[in-house]
């Protein structure tokens, strides 16, 4: 994981959707199969390269979470961190906060949202495109939030919002792209100020569980 300063001074937010499949998550004890949501372990299923749509959906962390209308977003390679040549023309978000992206299907990167000049406190991030787009022209809806929304969920697990630290999001998924829980999630290397937290059922952020109930946070360095 990296992240990389914005314009202004401050840290993007990175959101990952780490599926089993393909990741460095400790799978000794689980089995494939035929079918069931283990199912894709140590396959690959060869994908047909077509161009298709990825339709994304903008709102607001915050409920009544409201759409995010005008903001940019580009599609970037996994492999271009500075995102210099992207993937399809960059566009912005129509009045219902949707987006249609051209994406080849088999599309391994991520979506880079940057805050608009009529929107300046709202937090720019990095979001993998996952689930990875096929013929059926996946769906990815992303809630992100304000300066203000990220520094009260600081507080609720005792940290403060660093301009020298970045934020990620993960959420654990099996092979059925269906939330995970109980899987435990770290990052190295990381600063000794490093604060990680699990949600708990309803949201909840506490820096005391130890594993997911299906998704989880922190503040981690910019050196990551």
């Amino acid at each position: 994981m990296w992240f990389r300063r914005n314009g202004s001074g401050g840290m993007k937010i990175l959101v990952a959707l780490v599926s089993i499949l393909g990741s460095s998550c400790d799978l000794s004890g689980l089995t494939g199969g035929e079918r069931g949501p283990w199912a894709c372990l140590g396959r690959e299923t060869p994908i047909e390269p077509v161009v298709v749509p990825y339709r994304v959906h903008l709102r607001r962390l915050v409920p009544p979470n409201p759409p995010l209308v005008g903001v940019p977003i580009k599609a970037c390679d996994v492999f271009d961190a500075a995102c210099t040549s992207p993937v399809d023309v960059p566009a912005r978000t129509d009045e219902t906060g949707r987006l249609d992206i051209s994406l080849t299907s088999g599309f391994r990167g991520f979506l880079e949202i940057e805050a608009p000049p009529t929107q300046p406190d709202l937090v720019p991030g990095i979001i993998y495109a996952l689930p990875v787009p096929d013929k059926s022209a996946p769906k990815n809806e992303i809630r992100t939030f304000s300066l203000p929304t990220k520094s009260e969920l600081a507080a609720l697990v005792g940290d403060i919002v660093s301009p020298d630290h970045g934020h990620v999001f993960v959420a654990t998924l099996d092979c059925d792209e269906a939330p995970l829980a109980g899987v435990t999630v770290q990052a190295e290397p990381k600063a000794p100020e490093t604060v990680a937290y699990y949600l708990d059922a309803v949201g909840t952020p506490s820096a005391t569980q130890t594993k997911t109930f299906a998704r989880m946070g922190g503040r981690l360095p910019s050196t990551m």
